[in-house]
């Protein structure tokens, strides 16, 4: 996890975030509950390799994670693009 931000990267609950993420996470006020309600519950989309997305629709939230480690990359309101 070395993406730079004004947050330092954090582990919340069990989960590592990277900077990015938490950034995100903070100026979108979203909560960790959300995040991790996307990617046990969320639909899974095409990203860029090395990455996985999650789309909840119910909190019209998408979650990118890095597929080796498992830490959230970033968060991002609204569905995906196609």
């Amino acid at each position: 996890m070395n993406t730079k931000g004004s947050n330092s990267p954090a582990v919340i609950g069990e989960r590592a975030y990277s900077a990015h993420a938490v950034d995100r996470m903070q100026g979108r006020c979203v909560p960790p509950s959300a995040v991790e309600n996307t990617i046990k519950t969320g639909n899974i989309y095409p990203t860029k390799p090395g990455t996985a997305g999650y789309y909840d629709a119910t909190n019209n939230l998408r979650v990118i994670i890095n597929t080796n480690t498992g830490d959230v990359v970033t968060v991002i309101p609204g569905a995906p693009t196609k």
